[in-house]
């Protein structure tokens, strides 16, 4: 079993390599959830993207798929957008030595789910947070574990942030382009009716 006396692999670099090498914004995200609560012993590591000051849960450690409508998906974006509000690594229970942080909504997600800590990071980006990653644990995690939380997330932030602004990217052309068909197709339908008439 994992004990929280083991040192954590404090390699930053492969862990950030995991997240450049995959294809797109999801795929990095679940792959940095997996990577991240295995490294640190987590039982969940969760990761919400930033849209618009609002957190959208975006992957869950070692799930394959969720449903985004279900009522424990919206507690945890709540817990998540504590942190964002914040800007800061929020904690349940509040941890000896830590910054004082609100922490209602973590400390409500860690009594129903019967765990033993919950911590939430915000990932920064180069001028606003893009997502923020959420950690559920069995075992309270020292300070050690929590500096090595934030300095995964300063790096993986920007390169999350990379994948985000090119899916956005590929997003808003697809819509451009789906207009421009319609417009298209709007303009040969009223030629062709101008013909017939």
């Amino acid at each position: 079993g994992f004990s929280f006396t083991q040192p954590i692999e404090m390699n930053t670099n492969d862990l950030l390599a995991v997240v450049l090498e995959q294809r797109d914004a999801h795929s990095a995200a679940v792959a940095l959830c997996n990577e991240i609560a295995t490294r640190i012993g987590a039982r969940r590591a969760l990761l919400g993207v930033v849209r618009r000051r609002r957190v959208r849960l975006e992957a869950i450690s070692h799930t394959a798929w969720f449903d985004a409508r279900n009522a424990a998906i919206g507690d945890v974006e709540n817990l998540m957008e504590e942190a964002l509000d914040q800007d800061a690594t929020v904690c349940s229970p509040l941890l000896a030595g830590e910054a004082f942080c609100i922490n209602v909504a973590h400390e409500d997600h860690r009594r129903a789910g019967g765990l033993d800590a919950v911590v939430s990071v915000p990932l920064p980006g180069r001028e606003e947070q893009v997502a923020v990653l959420t950690l559920e644990f069995d075992a309270v995690p020292g300070a050690e574990r929590l500096r090595w939380l934030e300095s995964v997330a300063m790096l993986a932030g920007l390169a999350l942030e990379d994948k985000l602004a090119l899916r956005r990217w590929w997003a808003g052309r697809s819509a451009e382009m789906l207009r421009g068909f319609w417009r298209r197709m709007r303009m040969f339908a009223e030629r062709d009716l101008r013909v017939s008439v």
